[in-house]
């Protein structure tokens, strides 16, 4: 007989691109960083968006299709806007991935 048996898992799972960036916030004042914007060319927020950073915070991203990788920016700010922390990166799906953070009042 036929020994086939359809796959029930869920393919190719493992081509989800998933980032964590970990936010220490060793400003002089210890500000807290509010979110201020963002832009994804691809993928966005795993769950739901990081709204503020006082002293620590996980940033979790992930792709949202099996066919792109995740690619972007955001930002966040101290309440009178006069310090900017932007994080920008791009993790494709064949290539490797690239991260830089930029915090100051010029960027």
């Amino acid at each position: 007989g036929d020994r086939r048996r359809p796959f029930t898992g869920a393919p190719m799972a493992g081509f989800l691109r998933k980032l964590t960036i970990n936010v220490e916030n060793l400003s002089q004042d210890k500000c807290a960083f509010v979110f201020s914007g963002e832009n994804f060319e691809s993928g966005g927020w795993k769950d739901q968006r990081t709204q503020r950073i006082t002293d620590f915070a996980a940033l979790e991203l992930e792709s949202q299709s099996l066919f792109s990788g995740l690619s972007g920016y955001v930002v966040f700010s101290n309440t009178d806007h006069s310090q900017l922390l932007t994080m920008a990166f791009t993790v494709p799906i064949t290539t490797a991935p690239c991260f830089s953070a930029r915090c100051g009042a010029s960027l």
